[in-house]
């Protein structure tokens, strides 16, 4: 079976979540629910409750590195778009 690869148009961002830990990786603008202009666009538009960071670190408790992680917009505090 030969899945559909998925438009992607990643953002490097750094995420402050309500534990503390600070979260550095890439975010897709490109989603189901259409394209994102801005990273602000993936906070406020549409119905989703997660944000998926991947290549993710979290650069303030560990340091570890995840090929994804998958935060809850309700415990995020702030986002900093790098690019």
């Amino acid at each position: 079976m030969d899945a559909k690869k998925k438009p992607v148009e990643s953002r490097d961002v750094v995420v402050k979540v309500s534990d503390g830990a600070i979260i550095s990786g890439q975010v897709n603008l490109e989603g189901e629910e259409g394209r994102a202009d801005r990273v602000s666009d993936l906070l406020t538009r549409g119905n989703r409750k997660f944000l998926v960071v991947y290549n993710a670190r979290d650069m303030k408790v560990s340091g570890e590195e995840a090929s994804v992680i998958i935060l809850n917009k309700d415990h995020i505090l702030w986002v900093i778009p790098q690019d």
